[in-house]
């Protein structure tokens, strides 16, 4: 299994597929990303039409902070960078403005956004198996990388394993609450992939800064904190409101 996984990855090198491949499930992971939408948000009652356009926004502009962002932290020295973990705290920020747009409550589009852009990454990030980028350290009985010539521990595949794991406990839990919009959905993402991507970030082959952890630890470390204390006031002031 080994040998033929490396022989198709190096087939499609060879054949100079790479790149297209690659940035195909970036287009597959849209797809999936749509379509969720449009029967996640008929379940949050929300309109078709409204989940798709929801889509239209959150999705550019999500993308377009995360190249910003990258070109602020570099020192405004190169604009580019794909990585999703940097973006995740701000994406109820560019909810809000969907939700404005939209005339949608801000939880309930917070929502819909959390288990998508979570899809994005489960679907999007095993591209990244043929491209041989996102590696992590190297082992006998890993993955095949066009990148580095080697084999390595299969860090891919469990990320993306991961987050599908996480929307399956988002909608599970929106399921049961009879899909009744919550403001606890988005910190539960926050908390659950923040916190796993800062234990795969010690696996991953990296620049470590500080103590072991990459720069994207620190993002994830931020993601999971921002949730938890999201997720107390949230609870606190739900148990005040039936208190009241």
């Amino acid at each position: 299994m080994q040998e033929l996984m490396k022989q198709f990855v190096t087939a499609i090198n060879e054949a100079g597929l790479t790149k297209t491949v690659f940035y195909s499930f970036h287009v597959l992971a849209f797809i999936t990303v749509m379509s969720l939408a449009l029967w996640l948000g008929t379940r949050l009652k929300i309109s078709k039409m409204k989940s798709f356009i929801t889509v239209m926004i959150v999705y550019p502009l999500m993308y377009l902070w995360m190249l910003v962002q990258y070109w602020v932290e570099n020192g405004f020295k190169n604009f580019g960078g794909q990585n999703i973990v940097t973006i995740f705290i701000w994406v109820p920020v560019i909810a809000y403005i969907a939700a404005v747009i939209l005339k949608i409550e801000w939880k309930t589009m917070c929502c819909l956004v959390a288990p998508l852009i979570t899809v994005n990454h489960a679907v999007g990030h095993l591209g990244c198996i043929i491209a041989g980028c996102c590696r992590s350290y190297p082992v006998s009985w890993g993955l095949y990388s066009v990148g580095s010539g080697d084999y390595h521990f299969p860090i891919q595949p469990i990320e993306s394993l991961t987050a599908f794991a996480i929307v399956f406990v988002l909608l599970k839990i929106m399921k049961k609450d009879n899909y009744v919009p919550t403001a606890k959905i988005y910190p539960i993402n926050l908390i659950l992939f923040g916190s796993t991507r800062f234990i795969f970030e010690f696996i991953r082959d990296n620049e470590k800064i500080f103590l072991g952890c990459s720069r994207l630890s620190f993002h994830a470390l931020f993601m999971t904190l921002v949730g938890i204390v999201a997720l107390i006031i949230i609870n606190k002031k739900n148990k005040s409101a039936k208190e009241a």
